[in-house]
């Protein structure tokens, strides 16, 4: 309705309402579809590059960005180049921006065992500075799918799985799927203190203390494995030092039993010897 020049109430006519119904109703559907778009652009980040062999199911504005598992961006766009390569552009929080280092690695992995759905990780590396350029190709990575494992068994490795599936449904019919009943049965309460245990790992700031803790695990790993054979060298020469303390258990143990002893008669000569220097 409207007023008319001598205050009037006019309506309107039934087309006009269905018509300002309509178009309401298409600006509320388009910002719904972009939405995260909108989100994205508005919210603050780092947008970088990151450069493909291949593009492998990422979707602008849909697939997630994750370091250690752990979201911390979206995918904003994917361009195919004319090469056959793609150009993947990245939207992340800048405190994850500050934890990749000078040269950090990317893979698409797939969000589940039989793919469909694809994620991009973020894997640190390099200085311990903040990143600042784009991700080249030779620091990259495309996900195998389950088709390109099973090119590359050999034929009697496929008639084995062929074999193993009638095998497994016997294994359940003989008692196994009983087992997993109890199974399901008993996961709830056991899942609850997981769930603590989990909480509780990902620290009070949780999108740093848990990297943080993976990077220093892979910072270790990296120093036990920098020399070839070091690490097998010093688990075999631990071995053998528990080999032979393990065969003179026996005298250790008399050691130990006699060892009050000895230290009250050292005891008793160091305070006879003391006496004997001072009337030196």
């Amino acid at each position: 309705m409207s007023k008319t020049a001598t205050g009037r109430i006019q309506w309107r006519s039934p087309v006009t309402i269905g018509v300002i119904f309509a178009v309401t109703a298409l600006i509320a559907g388009v910002l719904l579809f972009v939405k995260i778009q909108i989100t994205t652009t508005l919210s603050p980040g780092t947008s970088f590059d990151i450069q493909f062999t291949g593009n492998h199911g990422l979707l602008p504005y849909s697939s997630k960005v994750k370091v250690a598992g752990i979201p911390v961006g979206v995918v904003t766009s994917v361009e195919q180049e004319p090469d056959k390569t793609a150009t993947v552009t990245v939207k992340i929080d800048d405190d994850a921006v500050d934890q990749l280092g000078s040269a950090p690695s990317a893979s698409i992995r797939p969000t589940t065992l039989l793919g469909g759905n694809y994620y991009l990780d973020l894997k640190p590396g390099g200085d311990r500075v903040a990143f600042a350029g784009s991700i080249p190709a030779e620091r990259t990575e495309l996900p195998v799918e389950l088709n390109d494992i099973s090119h590359a068994l050999q034929p009697d490795a496929l008639a084995g799985l062929k074999k193993s599936i009638p095998r497994l449904n016997k294994t359940l019919g003989n008692g196994g799927s009983d087992a997993l009943d109890r199974l399901v049965a008993d996961a709830p309460d056991t899942l609850d203190p997981a769930a603590d245990v989990l909480r509780s790992v990902r620290g009070t700031r949780p999108r740093k203390d848990l990297p943080d803790i993976v990077r220093g695990l892979e910072s270790a790993s990296l120093v036990l494995s920098e020399q070839q054979g070091q690490l097998d060298s010093t688990v075999t020469d631990l071995r053998g030092t528990v080999d032979v303390l393990d065969a003179r258990s026996q005298d250790i143990a008399d050691t130990v039993r006699d060892l009050p002893t000895a230290l009250d008669s050292a005891d008793a000569g160091i305070q006879r010897l003391d006496r004997s220097l001072g009337k030196l």
